[in-house]
């Protein structure tokens, strides 16, 4: 993997693809972060997950609890992007909740964080609706100073939220 390129990714997700065990080789070697190399197997990973989901979702918990410790923000990219394709593992997702709000809120986090800290949020949201109302808020405080990707996602997850927290209120006052 010397040269970065999406048909050397392609061919290491085709070898993991033939011999699942070797998505553990892939972790690993992320977790030594190693640049570029544990940056590339971040990427193949993360494409991996796009096709196995079930494969990778048993990973990430461990990959999860090490966000604050990688240096280059295409780590937290690529592990959000796993979780938006895997789901949220079990477990505690505090750390991982707790997170996403802070790359929502955080002026330097990357466009692509913080549209998978969005995506993540919604989900956890559907199953915790007591926070949908800090989640509006925060997605609202983005918006003042978005990118027009950010705008347009941000203004359809604000829409499917309202909608959530008006369900959410129904039910409650039955």
């Amino acid at each position: 993997m010397e040269i970065m390129s999406i048909i050397n990714i392609r061919q290491v997700v085709g070898m993991v693809e033939n011999d699942h065990s070797r998505a553990i080789e892939l972790q690993e070697i992320i977790l030594r972060e190693e640049e570029p190399v544990s940056r590339r197997a971040a990427w193949a990973l993360d494409h991996f997950a796009e096709l196995n989901p079930e494969i990778v979702r048993p990973l990430l918990p461990i990959l999860i609890s090490r966000l604050d410790e990688f240096k280059h923000p295409a780590f937290q990219r690529h592990i959000l992007r796993m979780v938006t394709n895997c789901g949220i593992p079990d477990g505690d997702p505090g750390f991982l909740i707790s997170h996403c709000f802070d790359y929502l809120n955080n002026s330097e986090s990357p466009i692509a964080v913080k549209m998978f800290s969005m995506v993540i949020l919604v989900k956890f949201v559907e199953k915790e609706p007591e926070l949908i109302p800090e989640l509006i808020e925060t997605i609202e405080n983005l918006m003042d100073e978005a990118s027009p990707g950010i705008k347009n996602a941000g203004g359809k997850m604000l829409k499917h939220l309202q909608k959530m927290s008006k369900k959410h209120s129904l039910k409650r006052s039955t």
